[in-house]
């Protein structure tokens, strides 16, 4: 199976469990297709049928979110997590999270 395959079967299990359902800002087909960066999200509330998806022109859009989740699950816990993170149609897959510590003045 090629990349391209791997991802359009992705999106297409992800169509037919939503159906004619739809949730705010849910992308269309061909939004998600034309967009470079396409994100799969799992609600932490809910048992939702399907994954949410979400567009990105930048993948520090992605990151602000995971850095927010991080920083501030204290005080919000998150409502989603990250499922899988496409770039180009194939998985992006996290090697590895990096904290930065600085002294406060």
């Amino acid at each position: 199976m090629s990349i391209r395959d791997a991802f359009l079967g992705f999106v297409e299990m992800n169509e037919r469990a939503w159906g004619q359902d739809s949730y705010p800002g849910r992308p269309t087909l061909q939004q998600i297709l034309d967009t470079r960066i396409v994100v799969f999200w799992r609600s932490t509330k809910h048992k939702d049928p399907a994954y949410r998806v979400t567009v990105h022109e930048k993948l520090t859009e992605v990151h602000d979110y995971a850095a927010q989740m991080l920083l501030h699950s204290k005080t919000r816990l998150p409502d989603r997590r990250l499922a899988k993170v496409y770039v180009d149609r194939r998985l992006l897959v996290i090697k590895g999270v990096k904290v930065v510590f600085e002294l406060e003045d």
